[in-house]
């Protein structure tokens, strides 16, 4: 009987940066985060640390500010491993 293989993690940083629903900068943050290695590529991992950030956001865990920031503004993602991504208030989608 083969053992169940082990998930490989990637350590990532994330680079984010707030703005308010008009538009202008309002703080930044940095936090590191492990996600399952993933090798469908760039789009793939964007899609995870998004969906992260998104629920950090409602659990009121982002750095730099103590709101749930999507409610009312834009978070600007950025790391190595993947492309920038801009998340949007629930108000425009």
């Amino acid at each position: 009987m083969s053992e169940p293989q082990k998930e490989e993690t990637k350590r990532i940083k994330l680079q984010l940066q707030y703005f308010k629903e008009s538009g202008k900068f309002y703080s930044e943050g940095e936090i590191e985060t492990e996600l399952p290695y993933n090798s469908k590529g760039q789009i793939a991992i964007m899609y995870q640390i998004c969906s992260i950030v998104r629920q950090w956001s409602e659990e009121q865990k982002l750095p730099g500010v103590v709101s749930d920031w999507l409610k009312g503004g834009f978070i600007h993602i950025n790391c190595e491993e993947g492309y920038p991504c801009l998340l949007v208030p629930e108000s425009e989608i």
